[in-house]
């Protein structure tokens, strides 16, 4: 059996900065923008967004931004809105339960 040995406060760190780049993108839009939705339909259209993007892990942004062009940079910002379009739009055709 491998003993298990407990990670260091660096490498701690390390982890921590670990993050989806497109939670990051679609959340600022969301804040950005003015939507007539209630904090719980602003929940459901980041649910739905991040559901149809890809998962992109990264450690700091400008890791985005050194592995992509601008042109690929401004792409993907406009794919992020057309998916954030299309989930506020089924968000608001949804009946109220």
């Amino acid at each position: 059996m491998r003993q298990q040995v407990p990670l260091s406060n660096a490498a701690l760190d390390n982890l921590s900065d670990i993050g989806n780049y497109y939670e990051r993108v679609v959340l600022d839009h969301l804040m950005t923008r003015s939507y007539e939705l209630d904090d719980e339909q602003l929940a459901d259209v980041a649910c739905l967004a991040l559901n149809k993007l890809p998962s992109w892990y990264i450690r700091h942004s400008v890791d985005a931004h050194f592995f992509l062009g601008e042109s690929q940079l401004i792409e993907l910002h406009n794919h992020v809105e057309e998916v954030i379009d299309e989930a506020v739009k089924k968000v608001i055709s949804a009946p109220a339960p």
